[in-house]
């Protein structure tokens, strides 16, 4: 599993563009509507806000295994406000 999160984390940030670093890099907890918490990787930098999620692999030679996914993108202009709790 160790190999297949390497491959996966050097693609996304392949992906980033060759002038984006990132500034800022927190787990964070989210909890759905029943209260469910699970762990999502908060990615902030100079122009987007990324959250990566993990998600089970069913079919393949890797099946069982997690992989990080790029939930979310999002414009840093068009967040307005953030609050902690």
């Amino acid at each position: 599993m160790r190999l297949l999160f390497k491959e996966i984390w050097y693609l996304f940030i392949s992906s980033l563009g060759k002038r984006e670093r990132i500034e800022f890099a927190q787990t964070v907890n989210k909890y759905d509507r029943r209260f469910k918490c699970t762990k999502r990787d908060l990615l902030l930098s100079a122009q987007f806000v990324y959250l990566i999620g993990r998600e089970k692999i069913k079919k393949g030679s890797h099946k069982g295994q997690f992989v990080e996914v790029v939930k979310r993108k999002l414009p840093l202009e068009t967040i307005t406000a953030v609050s902690m709790r």
